[in-house]
């Protein structure tokens, strides 16, 4: 069923959920019957036949829908459409920013933020904030709404000048059940540390508004309390000023560790001067991590289709490729091409992939969120066709070719939205980064190319999760985190060999502009959003390159620039070897039998809900 080790490891690791009868995890022709009996249970106009391919499909691993909505069909998303969303974007602007970037982060949902001055400014003075006199006690709810109005409560009584004391007796202890949306508890703690720093960042800033790199900072803070248990590094991008020192220099070495939640990125609303630019460009080249990214608010705006309607886009997901407004998600489909795919059977997947996005589009039910999340999904009913393993059939994808798998794309969106009631999509092409999809269909990762053709690839895993158990006792190589010893470490590192196909594209064999070429091919004949794409760049490369994005500023949307060699440091994600090197691992590598996890796992340890989605291609490279 599942093409290699790796694919059969994450799907066990991020996307089986716990059948509570049965006590063991799913498998995956259970996974696709929970996903389409919950469309079918609360879509029944969905056509028969559609019903057929998307079951067809998804067993075949060559369509995917949203992978947190497979995820979280069933109560969790009968209970609140927010957990089956992909991807959101938000202006930090007000107190209920912050409450909803916990609650969304906390449904699994990535969440993209702006930090310019001018959304910050609107935040209150903070006045001189009373002390020595008796607090006002609050209960903490244990639920996400409990969690989220309790950043609501704090923040607007320190803006009140009024501090408070919180009882966290109700929140259930660390490691405790969560029935709803499956895993296990994280106790009170990480909402101790989020409420303490938020009380010291306000504390610290009486008789003034909040800085636009107090609020980045906070956002931060919630990120990584969100995951704390979990192994995701980012699941946030924040858009900031370009003339914002403090944002530029943000993640410069030494930074506090809360700020690798997220992938920052300039805001640009017109083309920069030469001078500008190159100021920008030359300090995201010499980061090493690629940041501050490029985000050209100007180019999303006018690309965007004539059907997109006032309010304007103003920002983005955490991995580029849906352009948003204000307090608007986005859910994502996705094609997965591979080498013997022809136009015909690539056309006919992308029918399948339409169908699936005007499904999901048509999930608005956010009960704790403002009113302006659901107008703005109701009225523009945005889709997230994308295209995955683009580079095992690179020579399919001519600007013909694209532009058919469009057209069919808006016809079907038409048909679609027709018959289940919603608006016609006011946008509905991308290419998403698919870090975690790609890996569970064995295919290339979006636009980009196989790493190396032979390469050790990496995940982490809690130490608690009996899956990591049953791996260890199975016999697979494993390592302690970095900066952790075996015995206390709270998370491990598995490693399995990887032998790309024959005769794939790989990174040695792309230049940095071969990259960007495909890249404008995809903007002007298949995106109607943005082609999520991280860029390798040589040494002798960066001029060059900083040239090309200059020349073609129309058409960048958002863009990553990474070095072609990250560095080599320990335990990296991936790890080019040689064919030797890769022979000996294989002959080691033991055959791994999933049934055997029962006898490790009696009761529900699945990680799955904290596996963030939108998360940028560039963190797990």
């Amino acid at each position: 069923m599942f093409k290699n080790e790796v694919a059969e490891f994450i799907y066990k690791r991020t996307y089986s959920r716990w059948i509570e009868e049965e006590s063991r995890r799913e498998d995956w022709p259970e996974t696709i019957e929970r996903f389409i009996g919950f469309i079918i249970s609360e879509r029944p106009d969905i056509p028969e036949k559609t019903v057929h391919k998307i079951r067809k499909y998804m067993t075949e691993f060559a369509v995917m829908p949203s992978m947190r909505f497979l995820w979280a069909a069933g109560d969790a998303a009968k209970k609140d459409n927010t957990c089956i969303y992909n991807c959101s974007f938000a202006k930090i602007n007000s107190v209920d920013a912050f409450a909803e970037c916990l609650y969304i982060l906390m449904c699994g949902t990535g969440f993209g933020f702006s930090v310019e001055s001018e959304e910050v400014e609107k935040l209150p003075v903070i006045p001189e904030i009373q002390s020595g006199q008796a607090l006002k006690k609050v209960v903490i709810e244990d639920s996400k709404k409990g969690w989220a109005d309790s950043v609501k409560t704090l923040m607007n009584n320190l803006y009140d000048g009024q501090n408070i004391y919180f009882d966290y007796s109700a929140i259930r202890p660390e490691g405790a059940r969560l029935m709803t949306m499956g895993g296990r508890a994280s106790g009170p703690q990480p909402l101790i540390k989020l409420h303490d720093f938020i009380r010291e960042t306000m504390h610290n800033a009486q008789g003034r508004q909040l800085t636009t790199l107090e609020c980045h900072d906070i956002c931060n803070q919630i990120a990584e309390i969100v995951v704390v248990g979990g192994v995701r590094r980012s699941s946030q991008i924040s858009l900031s000023d370009l003339h914002d020192t403090d944002m530029r220099h943000a993640k410069e070495w030494p930074f506090p560790i809360k700020r690798a939640m997220a992938n920052n990125s300039a805001i640009y609303r017109e083309k920069p001067s030469a001078a500008d630019f190159l100021k920008e460009w030359g300090s995201l080249a010499l980061s090493g991590s690629g940041e501050r990214g490029i985000f050209n608010l100007e180019a999303a705006q006018s690309r965007a289709p004539s059907r997109r309607y006032s309010p304007k886009i103003e920002g983005t997901n955490p991995c580029g490729e849906i352009m948003l407004r204000d307090m608007q998600f986005c859910n994502l489909s996705e094609v997965v091409m591979r080498a013997d795919d022809d136009l015909d059977s690539l056309l006919d997947k992308v029918e399948t992939a339409t169908w699936l996005g005007v499904i999901q589009s048509s999930f608005t039910n956010f009960p704790y969120l403002r009113k302006e999340w659901k107008k703005n999904c109701d009225v523009e009913a945005l889709l997230g066709v994308s295209l995955t393993g683009q580079m095992d059939n690179y020579s399919l994808l001519s600007s013909d070719a694209l532009k058919a798998l469009k057209s069919r794309v808006l016809r079907i969106s038409r048909k679609a939205s027709g018959i289940l009631g919603t608006k016609m999509p006011a946008a509905t092409t991308c290419v998403k980064p698919s870090g975690t999809v790609s890996q569970l269909v064995d295919s290339a990762s979006g636009v980009h190319p196989r790493y190396s053709e032979y390469y050790i690839r990496r995940y982490r895993i809690s130490a608690n999760d009996p899956l990591f158990q049953m791996m260890k006792d199975a016999g697979i190589k494993y390592h302690p985190e970095n900066g952790q010893e075996e015995e206390t470490a709270n998370t491990f590192v598995l490693e399995f060999p990887v032998k790309s196909p024959e005769g794939c594209v790989t990174r040695k064999d792309v230049t940095a502009l071969d990259q960007l070429k495909h890249y404008k091919n995809l903007q002007h004949n298949w995106c109607e959003h943005n082609a999520s794409m991280t860029v390798y760049v040589r040494d002798d490369e960066w001029f060059e390159v900083g040239n090309w994005v200059y020349q073609n500023w129309d058409i960048i949307n958002g863009v990553s620039f990474l070095p072609y060699d990250g560095g080599k440091y320990k335990l990296a994600p991936y790890e080019e070897i040689d064919h030797r090197t890769y022979e000996s691992f294989i002959k080691e590598l033991p055959l791994i039998d999933y049934t055997q996890l029962s006898k490790y796992e009696l009761e529900d340890q699945t990680e799955g809900k904290q596996e963030l989605a939108c998360v940028g291609d560039k963190c797990d490279i």
